[in-house]
């Protein structure tokens, strides 16, 4: 089934701006923990000090790092937002180096790095997120070997599982919402872009480009008398036809019935005109006996759809199977110019 050149990347479920937002303060969450903890669990005065420092040095090199990724403009790629888990794992590292017994008391912040890590990240992710992050975490528990033996499995199957879950979960949501978003953005028929974004595109349009408004010949009459489903299939043939016979800068839409419009882009009047033509030329030879007729107009004025189809209607009263330009001529001969008749 042809489709209209557009290519929309998969948008985040999330914005990647707000999970850094969400990141930072979850962050911020985290430090308050650590804080309170090394209060409680430790209780010396002389090392409060050292984890207050800690933290906050950590604190200030994370926040430090996301105005640099921010500054180069390097903070909107799904990959920056592993900033938020580094910086826990980091903190957690820090930590332990200044007291050992409050990081001891905390090694679930790891599991929720890893969840953290698969609610922003692709699945996936969490295999490369393993290795990195088990040295640290088995130096903070001080495992002996024949308990590691079996809690290394238990716990790296763990973070598998509340990374890896909600990553593929929300990977099939972004799937559905894109196949949604598709299909409301897509003709079912022929595969072509229908009218509900044809507004911003022909707002996006100036003098340098084109519209073409084309409406198959007698197609109600080769309806009556082939049927519907002939009448489909000569649909998305001329779909076919006209995607093909386009640029990939060019979108295709299907206008509604037998009418599609072309959005021709960077393309003067002249050379608009002529690739009409070429396309009447390959639907002729593509389907004997099959014409249409159209009209030609510059983006630059403030209707250039009305504008088109005034002269795609000048096109069927003169005789159909022919080109109009703005200019008011018909830019290449017809070659087998059909009398007027019924149908459109």
């Amino acid at each position: 089934m042809p489709t209209s050149r557009s290519s929309s990347a998969v948008a985040p479920v999330v914005p990647v701006a707000r999970w850094h937002v969400l990141g930072a303060r979850a962050f911020l969450g985290v430090t308050l923990v650590v804080l309170v903890a090394g209060a409680v669990s430790d209780g010396r005065l002389d090392t409060a000090p050292r984890v207050v420092l800690a933290v906050l040095a950590v604190a200030a090199a994370t926040f430090a790092v996301w105005a640099l990724l921010r500054g180069l403009g390097r903070d909107g790629s799904e990959r920056s937002v592993m900033l938020w888990p580094v910086a826990v794992v980091a903190l957690m590292t820090v930590l332990n180096v200044v007291s050992p017994l409050t990081a001891h008391e905390l090694p679930g912040l790891f599991t929720l790095a890893f969840l953290f890590v698969g609610l922003t990240q692709r699945p996936g992710t969490v295999w490369w997120c393993l290795l990195p992050a088990l040295p640290p975490y088995l130096w903070i528990l001080q495992i002996s070997v024949d308990v590691s033996l079996v809690r290394i499995p238990v716990i790296l199957a763990i973070w598998v599982l509340v990374a890896e879950v909600p990553a593929r979960l929300l990977d099939m949501v972004r799937a559905q919402s894109e196949a949604l978003s598709q299909l409301a953005r897509t003709d079912p028929l022929t595969g072509l872009a229908n009218r509900s974004r044809l507004d911003a595109t022909l707002a996006a349009l100036g003098p340098g480009d084109a519209v073409a408004l084309l409406d198959l010949d007698h197609f109600k009459r080769f309806n009556d008398t082939h049927g519907h489903p002939a009448g489909d299939a000569l649909l998305r043939d001329f779909a076919a036809c006209l995607v093909t016979g386009t640029r990939r800068t060019d979108v295709v839409f299907r206008f509604g019935g037998e009418e599609f419009l072309l959005v021709l882009v960077g393309a003067s009047l002249p050379d608009a005109s002529a690739l009409v033509e070429e396309l009447a030329s390959r639907w002729r030879t593509a389907r004997a006996g099959e014409t249409f007729s159209a009209g030609v107009v510059s983006a630059g004025g403030p209707d250039p759809v009305g504008a088109a189809d005034a002269l795609l209607y000048r096109a069927k009263r003169e005789g159909r199977d022919r080109v109009v330009a703005e200019d008011g001529t018909d830019p290449g001969a017809a070659e087998a110019s059909l009398p007027q008749g019924a149908g459109s």
